[in-house]
């Protein structure tokens, strides 16, 4: 597995490098050889090499951090494992479109917009198509919100927007464009619901719903404790996630959180941070009407 590991950590490297360049026709054929690379291992090749990244550089310290906070922090090296980690992933589940036989059972399939989406999990190390592509929405919307936010420095706006995109390859294959208009695609996001089976929107909501409660209870901790005391830039960033999953709850699962967040005793280490969650609870009405003209325009 040393092999196989070493020659996709070489390549994501390289196109880690090219993000910076400003050359995205390069890029992308970079990435296309990339895929290749991937496409050349079955599923279980594809897990063995995934059991021994955790294995190098253990489980539990590559999942301390959510997602969405690795861009946070700008290291390159867990930037790219992120990257590693959700390719093999990625190809792990579309490789079963591939493959008929296979020792991991397909518990459901259904067809939308002419690719074939897996609904439910397959494997202990990957989500379906459809799971992945919810989060991308969300993260599509917290780009949005990072993008026109004032508070924000251009430097941590690039650096938030091109590590979100070099991890994320459904981000990627969105949004590694010359120009990005995120109205556009904020506007085209319900096209993946109303293009589901009524029988699927169940599995979609109860999904959407649990996710977006999970980050907002964990990232409230996380702003009132030490890990971003010195590092402003990130509790504002970590305030438009917030209002980013919170524009996906009702008032009353909201109302929730919010009566929660002041009954409970916490430990308050930042208290920036204390300040930008209830910004952030103060800004949903409006950051749902902004959406909404969005969507309706």
């Amino acid at each position: 597995m040393e092999q196989e590991y070493n020659i996709l950590l070489k390549i994501s490297s390289e196109i880690y490098d090219l993000y910076n360049q400003n050359d995205i026709n390069k890029l992308k054929k970079l990435i296309e050889e990339e895929n290749k690379i991937y496409e050349q291992y079955n599923p279980e090749q594809l897990t063995e090499i995934i059991n021994y990244i955790y294995y190098l550089n253990g489980e539990k310290t590559l999942n301390y951090l959510y997602e969405y906070e690795i861009p946070l922090y700008n290291n390159k090296k867990r930037i790219i494992i992120e990257r590693i980690i959700n390719k093999l992933t990625n190809h792990i589940n579309r490789s079963f479109l591939k493959e008929k036989e296979s020792e991991f059972p397909i518990k459901d399939v259904l067809l939308l917009d002419n690719n074939t989406i897996l609904v439910a999990e397959n494997t202990d190390y990957s989500f379906s198509e459809l799971y992945n592509k919810i989060i991308t929405q969300v993260e599509i919307k917290y780009l949005y919100f990072v993008m026109d936010n004032d508070k924000l420095d251009n430097e941590k706006k690039k650096e938030i927007f091109l590590n979100d995109l070099f991890i994320n390859p459904f981000l990627e294959e969105k949004l590694l464009k010359p120009i990005v208009n995120f109205a556009d695609f904020v506007k085209e996001e319900d096209n993946l619901y109303n293009g589901l089976w009524d029988n699927i929107k169940e599995t979609y909501n109860e999904y959407l719903e649990y996710q977006c409660k999970e980050i907002a209870l964990h990232n409230i901790d996380r702003m009132l404790s030490e890990i971003d005391i010195y590092n402003p830039q990130n509790t504002i960033a970590r305030s438009l996630y917030l209002r980013a999953v919170f524009n996906y709850l009702t008032n009353e699962q909201i109302e929730d959180i919010y009566n929660n967040y002041n009954e409970e005793f916490r430990e308050i280490n930042n208290l920036f941070g204390d300040e930008y969650i209830r910004f952030s609870f103060n800004s949903i009405s409006k950051d749902k009407e902004e959406i909404e003209k969005i969507k309706t325009r």
